[in-house]
């Protein structure tokens, strides 16, 4: 079988990435990495000889010795998000030192599912990418960077959750968490959620997390937060509402204090 060769020169238009809704590709392999994320229906991907049964959140990281193609009914939406090796590298060794080396020696290492509210985060950040432009720009570039960082703490939380060794009452309360419903609880309405006392839950929370759990709903919430920014039109006081901030000025201090501008700003250099 005779494999095409993908070169970044062909990704030109859109570097970053794109939607798919062709049914079937052929045969080939990237000089590039490439996530694929499927956001409507299901489609099989077959990677290096192996039929995969890709479904909705369903993400996978393709590397450059990845030979694949897809085969898909047409009821079906995915997206490809793509990543020159430098940057890979650079984004890689800023998380862990080892996690280059270990991306290209275990095959599809990068394999994990996000769920509807994780799926549309993402979305709301990478539909301003989708749209083609002459020259990436530092901002671009930077969205782009932050967008795969993100990618990989969402694998890294899955990870985490399907460890075998957490507990499930906290495998659960993870899956919750990644929820939009409880993305404006406070931390006692979180524990309530548990059958433990608040004391035990945040210990064991932290043992397992290795973070607090305001720690963990904050970094949810400023995700969140740019998704909405970035992705609607929705009023700065709308995101503090659905954020659960009893008043907009409180969430405008605190994304000041974490990013050093007001979220008006942040979204006026975001476009």
């Amino acid at each position: 079988m005779n494999y095409n060769v993908l070169r970044e020169s062909e990704i030109a238009k859109a570097p970053f990435t794109r939607i798919v809704i062709s049914k079937t590709c052929s045969h080939h392999y990237h000089s590039f990495f490439e996530f694929a994320i499927c956001t409507k229906g299901s489609y099989k991907n077959y990677v290096n000889d192996e039929c995969l049964e890709i479904t909705k959140g369903r993400v996978i990281l393709l590397r450059p010795q990845d030979r694949h193609y897809f085969v898909a009914d047409g009821n079906h939406v995915f997206r490809d998000i793509y990543m020159p090796v430098s940057v890979m590298k650079s984004v890689c060794n800023s998380i862990d030192p080892t996690l280059y080396q270990r991306v290209l020696n275990t095959p599809l290492l990068v394999d994990f599912s996000v769920s509807d509210f994780q799926l549309q985060m993402l979305e709301n950040k990478l539909n301003y990418l989708n749209t083609p432009h002459d020259k990436p720009s530092l901002s671009l570039n930077i969205r782009h960077r932050n967008v795969i960082t993100e990618i990989f703490d969402l694998w890294q939380q899955n990870s985490e959750k399907n460890s075998n060794d957490i507990p499930e009452w906290l495998s659960l309360l993870l899956t919750q968490l990644g929820t939009e419903k409880y993305i404006n609880k406070n931390i006692e309405e979180i524990v309530a959620l548990t059958n433990y006392s608040h004391g035990y839950v945040c210990r064991e929370f932290k043992k397992y997390m290795k973070k607090t759990i305001q720690d963990y709903l904050n970094e949810s919430r400023f995700s969140y937060s740019l998704s909405l920014l970035a992705g609607s039109k929705v009023t700065v006081a709308q995101v503090a509402e659905k954020l659960g901030y009893a008043a907009a000025t409180n969430f405008i201090i605190a994304f000041k204090s974490k990013f050093g501008v007001t979220p008006t700003q942040w979204r006026k250099n975001a476009y």
